[in-house]
């Protein structure tokens, strides 16, 4: 807080009489100010590498990478499925259904699935996928759903066909949470015994498939799903595409205070990661000063608690740069959204 002794000479009047003039001396505090770091007025200092949301900065995708459960011919693969498998191991109807659990490792905003899908005969009409929650090892509630492809699209041979089921949009994961992958027919299907179409799987131990490695089908449209599965034995073919953040990235701020201001460090407050489900690096760099466009940062590669921690800062302008970036597989995204600090 700031404060000013100001000396007035007051004259007290009574009913039109002069009663007496005196010099009294006033306290004048000047409050504390809350000032803002908004992302819409944030300078972005790597425009190739950031992006500007509504409600947050982040790292701009630099690309995708593909990560799952793929293809070894040594495996043993098998488009007839294990034997000792209880459940359906063929869509031949509009009430089943194919899934494989998996359980990321880290954060990741997927765009597409890519399944190994084998057909048998002629069926006809479409199939899609989808991303589901799961309980326990069942798939549950579906999250996010892909276009349409063409059943008969897909080869005959046991080996079948990597096919890509794009999502109508990206849909973001957590790592440590388990998901389920599934796949069903579409309703304009017509399939049977000698027209149908399945997830190629690996039936033999040490086949080397080794991603996701829980596979599960359902006879009744994923109400319930097969309690048979070999988790020694059977894996499912499919790998997920996903973008990568893998370039860092800076945007920054100046903010206006008042000749001799004082800056609250432990006052800062931003919300890093938005949505609480990513985990990439946020580190700052602070300083102040009296410029209004030339920034010096006495301070930098902190993070929040370390600008926290910070002797407060004097100036007239206040300095702040946040530094995003995230760790390989590069899957994860880093983030701010809008900022606060106390001017004394």
């Amino acid at each position: 807080m700031t404060f000013k002794k100001l000396s007035k000479a007051i004259c007290l009047i009574s009913a039109g009489l002069n009663v007496g003039c005196g010099k009294y001396s006033i306290d004048r505090t000047i409050p504390p100010a809350t000032k803002h770091l908004y992302v819409s007025l944030a300078t972005v200092e790597t425009p190739a590498t950031i992006t500007v949301l509504s409600d947050r900065i982040n790292l701009k995708s630099n690309g995708t990478a593909e990560v799952g459960c793929f293809y070894q011919a040594a495996g043993g693969e098998s488009a007839t499925q294990s034997q000792t498998f209880t459940s359906p191991t063929i869509i031949s109807s509009l009430s089943v259904a194919h899934a494989n659990l998996f359980t990321p490792t880290s954060y990741m905003k997927i765009n597409s699935m890519i399944l190994r899908i084998r057909k048998v005969g002629g069926p006809s009409g479409n199939m899609f996928a989808q991303i589901r929650s799961s309980s326990g090892l069942d798939p549950s509630t579906a999250l996010a759903t892909s276009g349409d492809i063409l059943i008969s699209s897909v080869v005959a041979a046991a080996s079948g066909t990597l096919t890509t089921f794009t999502l109508s949009s990206p849909y973001e994961v957590a790592a440590g949470t388990t998901y389920g992958v599934t796949l069903y027919p579409q309703s304009d299907a017509t399939l049977d015994g000698a027209n149908n179409f399945r997830w190629v799987t690996n039936d033999t131990a040490g086949g080397g498939c080794t991603g996701f490695p829980i596979y599960r089908a359902s006879a009744d449209a994923g109400s319930t799903w097969g309690t048979g599965n070999n988790l020694t034995y059977r894996r499912s073919y499919f790998s997920v595409v996903a973008n990568t953040n893998g370039t860092p990235g800076q945007a920054s701020w100046i903010l206006t205070g008042r000749s001799g201001g004082i800056w609250s460090m432990a006052s800062f407050a931003i919300t890093e990661n938005v949505g609480g489900i990513s985990t990439g690096v946020v580190t700052y760099d602070v300083g102040s000063g009296s410029s209004s466009s030339t920034a010096t940062y006495s301070q930098t590669g902190l993070t929040k608690a370390q600008v926290q921690a910070m002797t407060d800062l004097t100036g007239t302008y206040l300095y702040v740069r946040v530094n995003l970036s995230v760790s390989s597989p590069f899957f994860d995204q880093s983030s701010v959204s809008d900022g606060t600090i106390t001017l004394k």
